[in-house]
């Protein structure tokens, strides 16, 4: 099945203005239940449109991201990784060990 490069963008357009507006209300405490679940589906849908965007538009992102930029972008997202990885390492340590010693160099 061949995913058309309209379909993916639109899916991706919409679903941004969506988990953004519920992001919004929930900021500005304008939330209840519905509107964070709401919010936390329509990411997991937005997650599977941008995927589909960048099979559809890949060549394109090829070209655009080489040299430099695709280190840089390489690097930002592993330091990313590594935020987001680290404090759950410390909480399984924690949990597993009295004290714990994570070492970041």
């Amino acid at each position: 099945m061949k995913i058309s490069r309209p379909i993916a963008t639109t899916a991706t357009i919409a679903t941004f203005f969506l988990v953004g507006a519920t992001g919004a209300l929930m900021f500005f405490d304008l939330k209840n239940h519905n509107i964070k679940t709401i919010h936390e589906y329509i990411g997991i849908v937005m997650v599977l449109a941008c995927v589909l965007h960048i099979v559809v538009n890949f060549a394109a992102f090829k070209k655009y991201f080489t040299g430099k930029k695709l280190g840089f972008i390489a690097l930002s997202i592993a330091v990313e990784v590594a935020f987001m990885i680290l404090p759950l390492l410390h909480q399984i340590c924690q949990k597993t060990h009295k004290k714990s010693y994570i070492i970041v160099l």
